[in-house]
């Protein structure tokens, strides 16, 4: 029998405190943030930049800010806002090496973030230590949970989440980890995938 496990928070509203002294946009009343694209949540092809985007600017805009989105991989995204390129990125999530570089908002929406495989492969687990004869794909940069990531398991990086998709339909890897809604909104109706229970 599979392990239950909760859901966990994601999406996460990170700034990068406006006082640094390289970025000079907040000088004029505009924010520029940067992320990866997210869909159903946020991303350049949906309405108003998606949902999550619609909060983050109605936030601003209680104290007369206006905020500009630049949608790009993951790792630029950290990379540009962590060295001032960008005044923040957002939905981060939250580690103790981060913190050296971002200050973090409160949470925003919950997510659940699940293992997904093809349905020709058979999987079961009741402990992460039970997932160590698996191949298990992640993302680049991706920040996942600390008892996942030391159980001595064997990971393969892919650069995005379609990437990660690909590796799973491929035959790369036995497993992937993905948010499920960005799963579902991924996957293409004749493709065969089955998720797993939320990963803690």
């Amino acid at each position: 029998m599979l392990k239950k496990i909760k859901n966990i928070g994601l999406l996460i509203l990170v700034l990068i405190a406006l006082i640094l002294p390289n970025v000079t946009s907040a000088q004029d009343n505009t924010v520029r943030l940067t992320s990866l694209d997210f869909e159903p949540y946020y991303g350049p092809s949906l309405e108003n930049n998606g949902f999550i985007a619609e909060i983050i600017k109605a936030a601003y805009g209680r104290s007369d800010y206006t905020v500009e989105f630049d949608f790009m991989t993951w790792t630029d995204a950290l990379n540009k806002a962590q060295i001032g390129e960008y005044d923040g990125v957002f939905t981060l999530w939250y580690s103790h090496e981060r913190e050296n570089f971002f200050v973090y908002s409160d949470a925003l929406p919950p997510n659940e973030l699940v293992f997904f495989k093809t349905t020709e492969d058979t999987v079961s687990y009741e402990k992460y230590e039970d997932l160590g004869k698996y191949k298990i794909g992640i993302v680049k940069d991706y920040t996942y949970p600390e008892k996942f990531l030391t159980a001595g398991l064997e990971f393969i990086e892919y650069q995005d989440d379609k990437e990660l998709l690909a590796g799973v339909y491929g035959n790369e890897v036995d497993l992937g980890i993905m948010d499920k809604a960005q799963a579902i909104t991924a996957v293409v109706p004749t493709q065969s995938i089955v998720f797993m229970n939320s990963l803690l």
